[in-house]
Order: C-alpha cells, then sequence, then structure tokens
C-alpha cells in the first residue's frame, strides 16, 4: 500500500475532509457505531486482548507468537471459561507458563529482546492480584537490559522519591558518545503497556536523531507497581525526574521533552501547564487527556474485562471510585482550553481513535502558543493509537525543527 503523505495541522488549520465515515467521538456515539462497540467489547474467547503486531514491533518474533496463541488455544478449548483463564495451575496451557516458558527459550538463545517481550506477555495485563505477574516483568527487565547493552546503549536506573515511595526510571544512552551532552525524551507508556516494549522506539528513531530517552512504568505498573496511580502521581514523578536529569552532565538541561503514549499522554501534557519552565516540549501520542474522563463512569462499563480489571489495579480503586475520578483526569477542566502554555505540544495519531480524538489533539494545539497536531493517515477504522513506524518518524521530525541539535 502506498504510504500518503500525512497531513500536519497547525494551531487555527481547519481539519482536512475526509471520505471516510467514522464514528462521533462523543460518549454517547460509542453505543451506536459498531466499529467502536467491537474495540470496547474486545474478544469474547480470551480474557485478554491479543496485541501480537504490537508485540512484534516490540521485539517478539511473529511464529513464536502465533504458536504459543495456538498452544493455550489448543490446551483449552474444552474449557467452559476463557482460553487464557481455564488453566490455573502453572504447567502447559497456562498463560504465565507459556509465555516464561518462551522467554527461557529466547534467552537461552541469546536473543534478549524477545525474551523480554515474552516475559513482558506472561505479566500482560499487569494486574498486581495475578501470581507470577511480578516474576515475570522481572525476568523482562533483567532481558531488556542486556538487550539494550548488546546493542550498544547503556541502561541506567534512576530512582526519584515521592511520598508513595520510590519510583524507577531508565535512562538509555549510546555508549560510544564521550563529553557528547544530548537532549532527552521523557516517554511513559499506556495503562497497559510496560517500559519494556519501548526499546524499539529509541534504538530506531530516537538513539538515530541524537537524543537520549529515558522512560517508566506508570504508578501501579510493572516496576512501580508498589504503589497506586493517582490524578497526580505521574506528574509528581515527571516533576522529581526533571530535576534529576537537569543535574545530569551529560544531557542538556534545557532540553528535556516529556512524551506520553495513551494515558502517558495525560501526564505529559499537565506538566507542560505546571511545569512550564522546566521541559522544553510536549508530546501527546493518542493521548487520553479529556474526552474519555468527560463520561468516565460510563465509558467504564463498555470496557472489556482487562481494561477495566487493569484500571482498577493501577488506581487500586473500586469501580464506583474510579468512575468518579473523571473530572480530574480531563484536562479541558483546568488547563486545555482555558489557558496558554509557552510549551511547545505536538498532538499526534490516526484520526478514527475513540480513546484520542481529533477534537482533543486540536485543543492541545490551541492551548500552546506553539501547538501542533499531526494526523497520521493510516488504514484504520477503529481501535486505538497510531503504528510506531508512521507516527515516529513524524515525532523525530517534530522535534528537529523545533529543537535543532
Amino acid at each position: 500500500m502506498q504510504e500518503e503523505t500525512p497531513a500536519i495541522f497547525d494551531q487555527g488549520f481547519v481539519m482536512k475532509k475526509t471520505t471516510k465515515l467514522f464514528c462521533l467521538t462523543a460518549i454517547l456515539a460509542l453505543t451506536a457505531c459498531s466499529s467502536s462497540m467491537r474495540y470496547f467489547q474486545g474478544q469474547d474467547d480470551w480474557y485478554r486482548d491479543l496485541r501480537q503486531s504490537g508485540w512484534q514491533a516490540s521485539g517478539a518474533n511473529k511464529q513464536i507468537v502465533t504458536q504459543v496463541i495456538n498452544r493455550i488455544e489448543a490446551k483449552n478449548q474444552n474449557q467452559d471459561t476463557r482460553f487464557d483463564l481455564a488453566t490455573s495451575e502453572y504447567k502447559s496451557g497456562n498463560w504465565h507458563y507459556e509465555w516464561d516458558s518462551a522467554g527461557q527459550q529466547a534467552n537461552a538463545d541469546g536473543d534478549f529482546l524477545a525474551a523480554s517481550m515474552y516475559y513482558t506477555i506472561a505479566a500482560y495485563p499487569f494486574i498486581n492480584e495475578q501470581p507470577r505477574s511480578n516474576d515475570s516483568y522481572q525476568n523482562a527487565l533483567k532481558n531488556y537490559q542486556q538487550a539494550v547493552e548488546s546493542d550498544g546503549s547503556v541502561l541506567e536506573q534512576i530512582t526519584v522519591s515521592t511520598q508513595d515511595g520510590e519510583a524507577k526510571a531508565f535512562l538509555h544512552l549510546p555508549k560510544q558518545q564521550p563529553n557528547k551532552v544530548m537532549p532527552v525524551l521523557v516517554m511513559t507508556n499506556g495503562s497497559d503497556h510496560a517500559l519494556t516494549q519501548l526499546y524499539p522506539i529509541y534504538r530506531d528513531y530516537i538513539k538515530q536523531a541524537g537524543w537520549a530517552m529515558v522512560t517508566f512504568d506508570l504508578p501501579g505498573l510493572g516496576s512501580n507497581n508498589s504503589f497506586a496511580q493517582h490524578t497526580d502521581r505521574t506528574n509528581v514523578i515527571h516533576q522529581q525526574l526533571i530535576q534529576k536529569l537537569k543535574q545530569d552532565p551529560r544531557l542538556q538541561p534545557d532540553k528535556i521533552v516529556l512524551m506520553g503514549k495513551s494515558f502517558g499522554g495525560n501526564a505529559a501534557i499537565k506538566t507542560a501547564f505546571t511545569n512550564s519552565d522546566d521541559i522544553a516540549g510536549a508530546i501527546s501520542w493518542c493521548g487520553a487527556v479529556n474526552g474519555p474522563f468527560l463520561k468516565f463512569g460510563f465509558i467504564m462499563t463498555l470496557l472489556p474485562d482487562m481494561t477495566r480489571d487493569a484500571l482498577l489495579s493501577r488506581f487500586d480503586l473500586p469501580q464506583e471510585q474510579l468512575s468518579q475520578q473523571g473530572s480530574a483526569l480531563a484536562l479541558s477542566n483546568q488547563y486545555l482550553g482555558k489557558i496558554k502554555t509557552k510549551v511547545p505540544m505536538l498532538a499526534i495519531n490516526q484520526g478514527n481513535d475513540k480513546i484520542s480524538p481529533v477534537s482533543d489533539m486540536r485543543l492541545i494545539a490551541e492551548s500552546s502558543t506553539q501547538g501542533k497536531y499531526v494526523i497520521v493517515e493510516e488504514d484504520i477504522t477503529q481501535g486505538h493509537c497510531s503504528s510506531d513506524s508512521l507516527t515516529m518518524p513524524l515525532v523525530v521530525n517534530w522535534l528537529n525543527q523545533q529543537f535543532p541539535i
């Protein structure tokens, strides 16, 4: 398929018309749109959302992924429950067992990035109450470090203190960069994606552009699962982390840019308002920043079981209480559309995302004196987030234009 040139919109531009039909991003319209309902309902035979393409993009082998999924299904097809929940004992057919086994084999073969991904999938969706998830994720981190270091980079752990405990972040730097001071991108993933899925983004795009990268798991997830998410907690981690990065002589203190994907985009954009003097820019990649939270209680009733359980685990709240947090998470209640930040902001995504609609992207751009939104022209009529391969070149282009090295 021939790629079209993505449409780039500056603040004040009128969005280009498209002949594709897609659902209104208003929450009530979700019930009337079949593609949205498929997205929210999930897969009937599986509790987990099977994200094979994303796993493969993050380092997993397509053939191995297919084999493991088929093996789990074959072992549990005669059970009365979903395939990935049917075998609770740690043996053949059990989700954790099968993916841990794939991780062990990949590690033995020296494919550390694939091993990290298989262990990450074993821990997915990172619900703290699930047995073995933490052990699997620790193995994912160990293999992740081996993958980064065997590929010519350095991975260093950074610890920041908050009132809730210590949060861990990880700095990625090229090995062979003596006396070079680098700009740094701080990237956070979504509520059910781990930092171990981000290395190809660093290797293929950020490193090539001459930037260092810092990643951390959201509170309640992965390496930061010891304390729960909160409407301000990720923002606080960003604030503490920024101060540490400013003191690192290898990094440029005036070129710290935040980038958040999905739920991670919420804190990245919020920090552009709360700490406008401390960061150079902020990027929302399919960021959940506003629309979904205006009717959060209703949205919670539509989410697939896995997504809802993951959110409840992150916040460590019952559903009724979490549903009441929407107003604090909707950034239009305090920031977007109410005040302008001097921090350059980029919103980027495909145009048919019900979690991160175009209206929210436009609102981000209009809330910065140097705002821009980019619609990635991708053949997607449902689902969440644009692909890495089409999104990241545009992000790098924006970084190069905004912050030339």
